[in-house]
């Protein structure tokens, strides 16, 4: 799987999906319940990218069921806000936000550590809100920007830490809207 979350961050989706179908193929049914969760959720980021919408419900719905069956919250958070994105992608800017006022919830009172992709988290708060014109979105914007400017600092390796802000598409996106928002202040 973790070469699969590589693939999809680098936006090489039917890639990604390639090697998720690997992964599950290798799993047992009814074992590895975490890496079933990693590999719906991550199926439905890669078919909502590649605009299989349905296909993409449906590894969301999947993903859900197994988190909840679970009891365990951790990484919810992802597969809320690519239902949120798939939302979007639809036209349905009011269930995307029932899905992003889930996420905003927790973030009052709790933060995303454990989350597969927080930054990509944030920036869908920040699209959904947007897209609503819900004045929430600057801020929540504001809030990615400083989580990745943060995490930057913390790469002691330049070059490292240049690959980590400008080779990862999320986190170049959400540079790219901080900076066009600053502009326009």
């Amino acid at each position: 799987m973790p070469l699969g979350v590589f693939k999809h961050q680098m936006g090489q989706d039917r890639v990604a999906l390639e090697h998720t179908g690997e992964a599950f193929s290798m799993l047992g049914e009814y074992e590895y319940w975490d890496y079933h969760w990693l590999g719906h959720t991550l199926s439905g980021h890669a078919y909502t990218a590649l605009g299989n919408l349905d296909k993409a419900q449906y590894e969301y719905e999947k993903a859900l069921a197994l988190r909840s069956s679970m009891m365990w919250l951790r990484g919810i958070y992802d597969t809320l806000a690519g239902l949120a994105r798939l939302s979007l992608a639809r036209g349905e800017r009011t269930q995307a936000l029932s899905h992003v006022e889930e996420i905003l919830t927790h973030l009052e009172t709790g933060n995303l550590d454990g989350a597969l992709e927080p930054y990509r988290i944030y920036l869908t708060c920040y699209q959904v809100l947007s897209a609503n014109q819900d004045p929430r979105a600057r801020e929540t914007l504001a809030d990615a920007y400083n989580l990745l400017q943060e995490r930057a600092e913390n790469i002691a390796n330049e070059s490292l830490r240049r690959s980590f802000l400008e080779n990862v598409a999320v986190n170049r996106e959400i540079i790219s809207e901080y900076e066009k928002n600053s502009s326009m202040e």
